[in-house]
């Protein structure tokens, strides 16, 4: 089963150059040049697709070297903001009344399969399960036995419409470890859901976070909120995965892309704080652990609307046209930056710190050892065992839940083998 992110008008970021990161050479595409591009796809190695503004569809057989418009043939829009693939088709999300297409012949000819989609309908991301197609809207999810040629409602369990919940538009949605999960852009709510009979539970705490983008890493979900990546890790667990991305407690992110290719992910990001803002392009192949950027100097001061990625290549889309880089490129770099073991022992402050209720503390081994790492209140009494358990060398999380706790400072000690450290945590309720 394959997943595939779509792109949305709302995500504009730009690439910047950094000092400490991948290299990585990116190439204008010529026949892309001075088009605006909203949404990107990879089919496979060699055909890919680009949607846009001013009756633009363009597609390569080529692997990206050469491109031809097959806008018409059956759409008549101006604009096509999403794309999608998978049970023998290709499928684009339009503006307007007819919003959604299908091809069954790599784009040479279209048809409209909009019965059951509300008429203001925007399809944002596509998954598939067996024989059936899941589309994320802005009214909700939707679901197709028939290859998208009629949809039903499957929103059972999510909030639409409660009060202070509005804009309910679900921006991502994909399958990892035999479930459906997908993400609200209002309040960052990530919801669950079993494959074979639809009925959403909300998995996130309870608290505004602006979600983002969503994507399958190996077995599990990662998200892009306002407050950075996440890995979920179980129940309502999420495991922040923000080392190397300019994302701290002073900040917030504005804006985000996911793609992925194996196993790499890449995310494409614009963060800020009071009197800063940065933005730039990073990849990870740990499922987030750590994060690396990507140079370049191409992207200064182009805004950045579309990624997708295959084997070969990695595409982005900008306002003024689209680029590629080799993926091989993209890997030899990863592989020759990332150190293969932390050098030392380490326990980082937790985040968010003060907090309420979950918090994230991340620690470094090494080599591997037997590990605790425990909470204590400032009489000493042990609050809660994290982790008592022989690790390996590696950057390690576990989140905190002090829904039982009341406010106040706390202590957590780290040991590992001969080592031990502790540190203070704050609870406000």
């Amino acid at each position: 089963m394959k997943t595939r992110s779509l792109c949305s008008l709302l995500f504009v970021i730009g690439f910047f150059v950094c000092s400490h990161g991948a290299f990585a050479q990116w190439n204008i595409i010529p026949d892309l040049r001075f088009t605006n591009i909203y949404c990107f796809l990879a089919v496979n190695d060699s055909t890919v697709l680009a949607g846009g503004d001013n009756m633009v569809l363009m597609r390569s057989t080529n692997g990206g070297t050469s491109w031809t418009n097959i806008m018409g043939n059956g759409i008549s829009v101006d604009t096509v903001l999403s794309l999608g693939e998978g049970l023998g088709y290709i499928f684009a999300g339009t503006f307007g009344v007819e919003s959604f297409y299908r091809s069954s012949d790599l784009g040479n000819t279209w048809s409209v399969v909009n019965a059951g989609l509300p008429s203001s309908a925007q399809l944002n991301a596509f998954t598939f399960v067996g024989g059936t197609l899941f589309a994320a809207t802005e009214q909700g999810v939707y679901s197709s036995a028939d290859s998208g040629k009629t949809w039903q409602s499957d929103t059972a369990g999510l909030a639409l419409s409660q009060p202070g919940l509005d804009g309910w538009g679900m921006v991502g949605i994909a399958v990892a470890g035999g479930r459906l999960f997908t993400i609200k852009n209002f309040g960052g709510y990530v919801y669950s859901s079993q494959t074979d009979s639809i009925y959403w539970r909300p998995i996130t705490p309870e608290y505004y976070n602006t979600g983002y983008a969503m994507a399958a890493a190996d077995t599990t979900v990662m998200i892009a909120t306002q407050q950075g990546m996440y890995v979920y890790g179980g129940d309502t667990t999420w495991l922040q995965r923000n080392n190397g991305l300019p994302i701290n407690d002073t900040t917030q992110v504005m804006r985000c892309l996911l793609a992925t290719s194996d196993s790499l992910v890449f995310a494409s990001l614009t963060s800020s704080s009071t009197t800063t803002a940065v933005q730039g392009l990073y990849v990870t192949s740990d499922i987030g652990k750590t994060w690396l950027r990507v140079n370049d100097t191409a992207f200064s001061g182009a805004s950045v609307t579309a990624m997708t990625a295959n084997t070969k290549y990695l595409y982005a889309g900008t306002r003024m046209g689209g680029w590629r880089i080799p993926m091989a490129d993209v890997i030899t770099a990863v592989s020759s930056d990332r150190p293969q073991f932390p050098g030392k022992y380490v326990l980082y402050q937790n985040y968010p710190n003060p907090f309420n209720p979950t918090t994230v503390i991340s620690y470094a081994l090494p080599a591997s050892a037997s590990v605790s790492l425990r909470v204590y209140d400032l009489l000493g009494r042990e609050v809660q065992v994290l982790v008592d358990e022989r690790q390996g060398a590696g950057e390690h999380a576990v989140t905190f839940n002090a829904g039982a706790c009341a406010s106040g400072v706390y202590f957590y000690r780290l040991q590992a083998g001969a080592f031990t450290q502790t540190k203070k945590l704050m609870i406000l309720k």
